[in-house]
């Protein structure tokens, strides 16, 4: 997903950044098997299930008269 530019924010800030962008993945998992699910077993499977969330920053920051491209990649956890 694109991020909007904003020009309030700090200067180096990934907000203020121009052709900032992320991409966001995630993997269902059944914690009793360790196995990946379904949407719909994901539902039905209570506590008993977590999700895995990925996702990816980039961002642009001027060096003089050209662009240096940043990079941050993250994951978490979240349980139900």
């Amino acid at each position: 997903m694109n991020i909007k530019q904003d020009t309030s924010a700090p200067a180096q800030s990934f907000l203020s950044a121009p052709f900032a962008f992320a991409e966001v993945g995630w993997k269902l998992i059944n914690l009793q098997t360790n196995e990946p699910m379904s949407c719909l077993e994901f539902e039905q499977a209570g506590k008993a299930a977590e999700a895995q969330v990925f996702y990816a920053l980039y961002w642009a920051v001027p060096m003089g008269n050209q662009y240096t491209y940043k990079q941050y990649i993250h994951s978490l956890t979240v349980g139900k």
